[in-house]
C-alpha cells in the first residue's frame, strides 16, 4: 500500500530493490558450511552456456537446477524455473564416511522438494565434485533430477527472501 500512496498515480513501470547478485549467482541448498571443503560450493557440471538461454525464454523467473541423463555425456546440469515439477535427489548425511544421496521419482516443484528432502532426509543434494555428480547420475537412469543448487536473487537492502 505504501508504493501506491507514493506514485501519485503513476502506471508506467518503476524500479524496485531486486537484483540478481552476478558475481554469488549460484547457492545451494544445504547451509552447513561444515559440508563444504575448500573449492567445493563452486563445482558445477553445467550442459554448455546454458544460463543465458532460459534467461531469455524464462526473464525474471527463479532458476533452480537439475541433472540429467538424456544426452552423453550424462550427469550434465541446466536450470528451469522452480516451479516446474521434476524428481529429486536427496542428501541423506554420511553412511561409513560416504556420501548417501536418495532418488525420488516422485514429481515436485524444487520448494517442495526441499521441504520433502530437510524433513526426511538432510536436504537436496548438495555435488561438490565429479565423484558425486557420478554417484548422483547413476541413481536416477535415464531420467532428470532437482539437486539444490538455486539461483539467488537479493534485494537491494541486502535480504534475499521472495
Amino acid at each position: 500500500a505504501a508504493v501506491v500512496n507514493t506514485t501519485s498515480g503513476y502506471t508506467g513501470k518503476a524500479w524496485i530493490g531486486l537484483y540478481e547478485d552476478l558475481v554469488n549467482r549460484w547457492k545451494w541448498s544445504l547451509p552447513d558450511s561444515s559440508f563444504y571443503g575448500e573449492g567445493e560450493t563452486t563445482y558445477r557440471n553445467w550442459f554448455g552456456d546454458i544460463y543465458y538461454f532460459y534467461q531469455y525464454y524464462y526473464p525474471g523467473s527463479q532458476q533452480c537446477v537439475y541433472i540429467y541423463n538424456y544426452y552423453y555425456p550424462s550427469g550434465q546440469w541446466s536450470q528451469n524455473p522452480c516451479t516446474s515439477q521434476l524428481p529429486f535427489v536427496c542428501y541423506n548425511g554420511q553412511i561409513n564416511g560416504t556420501p548417501s544421496f536418495v532418488y525420488r521419482a516422485e514429481h515436485l516443484t524444487w520448494t517442495d522438494a526441499q521441504k520433502f528432502c530437510r524433513e526426511n532426509y538432510v536436504d537436496l543434494a548438495s555435488v561438490r565434485n565429479q565423484t558425486e555428480n557420478n554417484i548422483i547420475s547413476s541413481l536416477i537412469g535415464y531420467s532428470s533430477a532437482w539437486i539444490g543448487l538455486y539461483q539467488k536473487k537479493l534485494w537491494s537492502d541486502g535480504s534475499s527472501s521472495l
